[in-house]
This record gives C-alpha cells, structure tokens and sequence, in this order.
C-alpha cells in the first residue's frame, strides 16, 4: 500500500506560497484607504500641452476623479475607457477628470496615447512621481474621487468588470449630497 509522505516543511512551504500571494492582494485592495476623508494631498503637474493644473485650485469648484496609471498598461487603457464616458456624462454637472501618466514615459508616448484613446479630459504627467508618492500609489490603477470640499471621498485599485458603475454611484453620492 502506498502512503503520502506528509512532512511538517512541505505545509511550511505551502503556507508561505499561500502568504507570498495573499499579502500583496490585500495591501493591493487596501491602497489609499488612509487617505479617504482626509484632504486630498495637493499637487501641481503639467498637463501633454504643457498647462500647470493645480488640485487645489478646483478645491470648492469641481468633484475631482483623479486615474493614475502608464500608458502600456491594458487595465489603464480599460479604465480610460470608462472614464472617457463618466467624463462626458459629468462634465457638467461640476467634475473634472484627470488621468495621472507616470514617470519616465516620453511625452511623444503620452501624447500619442492621448491622440489614440481620444481622451477629451487633461492628462497629466507626473514624470517625477510627487503626486503617486503623495498618494501611497503602490499598483495601477489607481481611481481616486475627490470631494469639491477637497477631501479624499473613494479611492480604487484595478479595473473590473463594473468599474464604470462604482464611479457614477460614488459621484451621484457626493453631487446628491450638495
């Protein structure tokens, strides 16, 4: 009769793979919670047409949906996407949408994605990563929703399926509550 050969290191191994897996999920899933009801750390950066945009200059002024992400990255190319549509339904009614392009990437690059997607809203670079350091950025993409008092009101990682419906829910909260 065969017997499976248990040893207490093969469950040690399989608890630390299951560990090395679940850990970066769960500071992944957490990204930016610290920041929600807290003012929204401040920056400047350029926009691809050299225009400086400063966040709190729109503070009392618009709801502020801030994307951040590279232009290589397929779920930063889905949520534009999506955003491209939030921006034309809420353009409006008092929220500004900006995506954040990240670090090293040639302008030319990021213009031309720009020109591509057809993204009608500011995109900004942030070459030097000030504003992703601000904000704890650790994964892409990063959604976060500024209230127009200028608090940090829903911060998202990722892109999934309803991205676009938890965006217009939390913007339809802060514009009911006006």
């Amino acid at each position: 009769m065969l017997r499976s050969r248990r040893t207490p290191g093969a469950a040690a191994i399989a608890l630390g793979c299951l560990a090395a897996i679940a850990l970066p999920i769960l500071v992944w899933a957490a990204q930016g919670d610290q920041l929600v009801g807290k003012p929204a750390p401040d920056f400047r950066l350029n926009d691809t047409a050299g225009k400086a945009w400063r966040l709190s200059a729109l503070k009392g002024q618009k709801v502020v949906v801030l994307d951040f992400g590279r232009t290589y990255c397929a779920g930063c190319q889905d949520v534009v996407k999506d955003l491209k549509q939030i921006h034309q339904a809420y353009k409006d009614r008092g929220v500004q949408v900006f995506s954040i392009c990240l670090n090293a990437e040639d302008p030319k690059v990021v213009h031309d994605f720009v020109v591509r997607l057809g993204i009608p809203y500011p995109v900004l670079l942030d070459k030097e990563l000030a504003a992703a350091q601000a904000y704890g950025l650790q994964t892409i993409p990063f959604t976060v929703i500024v209230q127009k008092g200028g608090a940090v009101h829903w911060v998202h990682t990722g892109h999934p399926d309803n991205y676009a419906q938890l965006v217009r829910q939390q913007l339809d909260k802060l514009l009911a509550a006006r």
